[in-house]
């Protein structure tokens, strides 16, 4: 009848040059009305590089302000995004962006810290998107103003008799 009937296998190897993105975040308690920093390590341990490479954040979102942030990156006070200039994360590459604020909380209800929000978001080569897990930062604010009232005498005071308390304001 004339068929044929052929096959042949072949095989293909597929070099994926896909970005791995990491970071750790590592911070020094505020002072109370103060500035201070902490430090976000970004590693991509990926065999391709990481473009477009952007932090989101919510530190727009807390009782704090971002004064500043290293050479080479920007901060959207809008949206929290803090992006990093160059754009792309060539593979093997760690960067570190250091990001300082000051805590701006409103003086009557004082938190002794917030929770800040970091997730990532990079497109590999063919531009397809990547976001890592979200991270949570905790940052602490320290001497903040407590105040302590103690008695000085027997507290059950009777009409018209006089005692006295101990009120001690303290940074703790």
């Amino acid at each position: 009848t004339g068929l044929l009937n052929d096959s042949a296998d072949a095989s293909v190897q597929l070099d994926l040059q896909t970005p791995e993105i990491s970071y750790t975040i590592s911070s020094t308690p505020v002072p109370f009305g103060g500035t201070g920093s902490y430090a976000v390590e970004v590693s991509n341990s990926g065999a391709g590089d990481a473009r477009a490479f952007r932090l989101d954040t919510n530190l727009n979102a807390q009782a704090l302000s971002v004064v500043s942030v290293s050479s080479g990156w920007t901060y959207d006070a809008g949206t929290g995004e803090i992006s990093y200039d160059a754009g792309t994360f060539a593979a093997g590459a760690t960067e570190t962006v250091v990001i300082t604020v000051e805590d701006d909380a409103d003086k009557c209800s004082v938190a002794q810290s917030v929770t800040a929000t970091f997730l990532s978001t990079f497109e590999d080569d063919c531009g397809t998107e990547f976001t890592t897990p979200a991270d949570l930062a905790t940052i602490s604010f320290n001497q903040v103003p407590g105040i302590n009232i103690e008695e000085g005498t027997d507290p059950r005071l009777e009409t018209a008799q006089s005692g006295s308390y101990l009120v001690t304001v303290s940074a703790t």
